[in-house]
């Protein structure tokens, strides 16, 4: 399963399994579960991650993956905003 077909299947599993006087409550929790995991997970990790290496090593690494998207990905973009604007 894609990630997209699960975004949009969610709500229909749980208008599905949750009683209709329910399912804004079952919404609720599985949004508030599912992107509160994710950010517990990611700050868990990103500490974890600057016990290894330091702040300012973590900050050049992603300024230099900022400078690989700018240069590889910027000409591509304004080729195609461009062309878009041209039709």
């Amino acid at each position: 399963m894609k990630k997209r077909e699960a975004e949009v299947q969610s709500p229909a599993l749980i208008n599905s399994t949750v009683a209709p006087e329910n399912r804004a409550t079952g919404q609720s929790l599985w949004v508030l579960t599912a992107f509160g995991l994710s950010q517990i997970s990611g700050n868990l990790l990103a500490g974890i991650l600057a016990d290894f290496i330091s702040l300012r090593s973590i900050y050049l690494v992603g300024a230099a993956g900022f400078l690989v998207l700018l240069f590889t990905l910027g000409p591509v973009l304004l080729k195609q905003g461009r062309s878009d604007r041209d039709k």
